[in-house]
């Protein structure tokens, strides 16, 4: 969990410094204190479940209770991460052509 949050903050709040390899992603038009709290809060979810999973028998008639918290913990990261993304595509601005493009078309 820490390496994947890592990698996050490197990618979504210092692009400079991520790696050339990686693809740079830099939402634009999302506050900063927007981003950090997705960030922050999916890293407190998930160890809260975690605790929850060791610490706390789930009732005998829901078996699966944990099974199912995980399922809807991650159903929302995706969602999160989803809207994100497709906010980024709305924002997007092709550059230029450059000669040769121009000189194709």
């Amino acid at each position: 969990i820490y390496l994947c949050t890592r990698q996050v903050r490197r990618v979504f709040f210092n692009p400079a410094q991520s790696s050339t390899t990686t693809t740079t992603i830099v939402l634009k038009g999302i506050p900063k204190w927007a981003k950090q709290l997705v960030l922050v809060g999916s890293v407190l979810i998930m160890v809260a479940l975690h605790l929850a999973q060791i610490m706390i028998p789930p009732p005998p008639n829901l078996p699966d209770l944990f099974a199912v918290l995980w399922s809807i913990a991650g159903c929302g990261f995706f969602v999160i991460t989803w809207l994100g993304m497709v906010w980024q595509l709305y924002q997007y601005q092709p550059t230029a052509l450059s000669n040769a493009e121009k000189k194709s078309h």
